[in-house]
């Protein structure tokens, strides 16, 4: 029977929930709003609807401000779409990736980290396992850093510049990460 089998961890999926497409000749939209779902009856209704609010606040937010774009003259892109980045046993990862582009371009993602084994939203600390994670992390990305500008003079990065004012110090609370499919912590900023 089904039921007799262990359950390793939550199920999770993400689906296209809504889209939005425009184009003419100085606005161009292309708006995929993704919604998290389970296939478990799990403690993860609270998280998923967290995550999934937050994701409809975002998309709704960039498709109101492209909407009012076509009420002027000027000239607006706006991508919107969303990847899984790891599902396993332990981990659903998913990035939402937005670009908007009007005199110049910018991009961004959010990312979502949810504990299959908790059916939670991950945090820094609990993944990272101590309480002096920003500690630890800021001083490893900045040992990565100091690596990699040393192996490659082509490789700058804003630490231990003539402006210590713009570089790097330390990530926060609100850092964006994700776990990778190896099983590795990646901060986003």
């Amino acid at each position: 029977r089904l039921s007799n089998l262990p359950v390793v961890g939550a199920y999770f999926k993400a689906v296209t929930f809504r889209s939005y497409s425009y184009s003419d000749s100085r606005h161009d939209a292309d708006i995929t709003m993704p919604k998290i779902i389970s296939g478990s009856k799990d403690e993860s209704g609270d998280t998923l609807a967290e995550v999934n609010t937050d994701i409809e606040k975002t998309v709704a937010k960039l498709t109101e401000e492209f909407k009012q774009s076509l009420e002027t003259d000027g000239v607006k892109t706006t991508k919107v779409d969303y990847s899984v980045i790891t599902d396993d046993e332990n981990w659903y990862c998913i990035r939402l990736s937005m670009f908007e582009a009007e005199a110049s371009g910018y991009e961004h993602a959010k990312y979502y980290t949810i504990d299959k084994k908790t059916g939670n939203l991950a945090t820094l600390e609990q993944v990272f396992g101590s309480p002096d994670y920003i500690t630890a992390i800021s001083n490893q990305i900045k040992k990565q850093m100091r690596s990699q500008m040393a192996a490659d003079e082509n490789v700058s990065y804003m630490l231990d510049s003539e402006f210590p004012e713009d570089d790097f110090h330390a990530i926060d609370d609100d850092t964006q990460f994700y776990i990778n499919p190896s099983g590795e912590l990646v901060i986003y900023f």
